[in-house]
């Protein structure tokens, strides 16, 4: 009987966010009778994957939920043990001990997904050592047509270098008709409360839009550094009574209110995929965003949804404008977006896309 792959996927932690939803949802899509898929994390308590089963294993390499330095020991350790084939890793930390760890142990083959292109702080030492050693890893999943150009442009081979999009579970997405109350209508973004999100843009956009909508209200769904920042902003505004700040939910708390939504924006002034930008279409939901980056590869403009300008939030509140007018187009828009996360971004074409790559690495 042939020999199972055995995979490690190693990531800093498996709390919610994007690069964790995405691991989380490829999870039951492997083939398990080829494939023996081991997660583990390096800190954090897990939280998105307590109440799943499943056929993989999960391992806490963390010290009480915290990291430790001990950390790479206890990899190696598992790794010999468990006679690991592939390491498989995520995000920064995991990947510069992901790459050290396979030029340690003959034979190990060392994939990393590239979930970004530039790090929020660039100049660090920890980001300067990521993209430098990136070269060693074995092959390099780029997110995008965005991240693989930044590759490059670090020198990467192209031979290393694999598209494979982020997917969603579709199962997991089902529209519903929206039944708010009193006439209410409800717009909303989801992302971290920091600069890269712009979520001021989104805020200052919603008070155009407001005094002509008595009846609209925003909901943000994302935690971080900057939101006593926004929660001052949304009062400067006189917004803040049709505001509220839901901080970070779990994603089936997500999907929930992605259901009473009318329209999804996203105002960030960088995104190297835009996850949330395809759960929003999977919802069937008129999407606005900013043309930047990667986002033009998820979101076709005047089809799916429409692209502004980044920190443009008069073009923004023009576009949420224009959907509350035409609510008709807006339906239209969001079945068109189901539709192409449909055919483009359905996680069992990209763990497929997956398991080839591992195959062809074990070969």
């Amino acid at each position: 009987m042939k020999e199972k792959i055995k995979v490690l996927q190693l990531i800093n932690s498996m709390d919610p966010g994007g690069a964790e939803n995405l691991l989380a949802s490829q999870l039951p899509y492997f083939n398990y009778d080829e494939l023996e898929i081991y997660v583990g994390y390096l800190y954090g308590d897990g939280s998105l994957l307590k109440n799943r089963r499943g056929n993989y294993k999960v391992i806490d390499f963390s010290k009480n939920t915290k990291f430790t330095y001990f950390a790479p020991f206890r990899i190696i350790r598992f790794v010999l043990k468990n006679k690991i084939d592939i390491i498989h890793t995520h995000l920064i930390q995991a990947s510069i001990i992901g790459r050290f760890i396979s030029f340690l142990i003959p034979n190990l083959i060392c994939v990393t997904t590239r979930h970004y292109t530039k790090a929020s702080k660039e100049n660090r030492l920890i980001n300067r050592l990521e993209n430098n050693t990136l070269k060693y890893s074995d092959a390099i999943i780029c997110i995008s047509n965005y991240v693989k150009f930044y590759a490059k442009e670090l020198g990467i081979k192209d031979e290393k270098l694999y598209l494979i999009y982020n997917g969603i579970d579709l199962s997991f997405f089902t529209p519903k008709e929206i039944s708010n109350s009193n006439d209410k209508i409800i717009i909303g973004t989801i992302g971290r409360l920091c600069n890269q999100k712009r979520i001021d843009i989104v805020l200052n956009s919603f008070k155009v839009i407001k005094s002509d909508y008595p009846n609209i209200e925003l909901e943000i769904i994302g935690d971080g550094s900057n939101k006593k920042e926004l929660s001052e902003l949304a009062h400067t505004l006189d917004i803040n009574s049709s505001v509220k700040f839901l901080g970070r939910l779990l994603p089936d708390e997500v999907r929930e209110h992605l259901n009473t939504w009318e329209i999804f924006v996203l105002a960030s002034q960088s995104e190297d995929f835009g996850l949330v930008l395809i759960e929003a279409m999977a919802m069937k939901k008129a999407v606005i965003s900013t043309k930047v980056d990667a986002i033009p590869e998820v979101v076709k403009d005047g089809i799916t949804g429409y692209l502004c300008p980044a920190n443009d939030y008069k073009k923004i509140a023009e576009k949420i404008e224009w959907f509350l007018k035409h609510k008709g187009k807006a339906i239209e828009f969001g079945k068109r977006g189901r539709e192409r996360v449909e055919n483009l971004f359905n996680i069992n074409s990209k763990v497929k896309k997956l398991e080839k790559l591992y195959y062809k690495l074990s070969g």
